[in-house]
């Protein structure tokens, strides 16, 4: 199955270094990283009807949304600049030293290209819950801040799903829609 993105998607936010010389490199980490992030986006039902049907209309909209592709392209630069910033020998990972260079950290970008993900999973996961007719394999992520209200008298959530609460705990949300710091925390 062809891929959404290429490496061409890769730009100024997600700029890869060298990219010429990096793009089988970069297209090995697209093949590796999309279908993951489609399965945890989508959820295993919807996935599989796309896999089944990648030209299907409903797809077809769904991936012209402006917010898709570039969800794409944050997940998997994440990846590339995770796996570039350490090398691996035959006798573990290493960072290389640089003789008379000053060595920055990936992680500020990766954290930002994470962070501007999530964002973009939180609208897709309301694009999909909102269309629920046209992605009835859908299964929505219960975000909490969807839930949260005031009815004059207390905080509650109105259409709280406990059974997605005491399952999986509003504090664990899928990796996905969870935000990075540059703490690593």
């Amino acid at each position: 199955m062809a891929t959404i993105i290429s490496p061409v998607d890769f730009t100024v936010d997600n700029e890869i270094p060298n990219k010429s010389l990096q793009g089988n490199d970069i297209q090995t980490f697209i093949n590796k990283y999309e279908p993951k992030f489609l399965e945890s986006l989508m959820g295993e039902s919807l996935y599989a009807a796309y896999i089944a049907q990648p030209t299907d209309a409903r797809f077809v909209n769904l991936l012209a949304q402006d917010w898709f592709k570039p969800a794409i392209v944050d997940y998997v630069f994440w990846f590339y600049l995770n796996r570039k910033s350490n090398q691996q020998f035959n006798t573990g990972a290493a960072q290389p030293k640089k003789q008379n260079a000053t060595t920055i950290s990936n992680y500020p970008n990766m954290v930002q290209s994470w962070n501007e993900m999530v964002g973009y999973n939180k609208k897709t996961n309301k694009f999909l819950k909102d269309n629920e007719t046209i992605y009835p394999e859908y299964k929505p992520v219960c975000l909490p801040e969807w839930y949260f209200a005031y009815d004059g008298f207390s905080w509650f959530y109105p259409g709280f799903d406990s059974s997605w609460y005491y399952g999986f705990g509003c504090y664990e949300l899928p990796e996905i829609y969870r935000l990075k710091n540059s703490l690593g925390l």
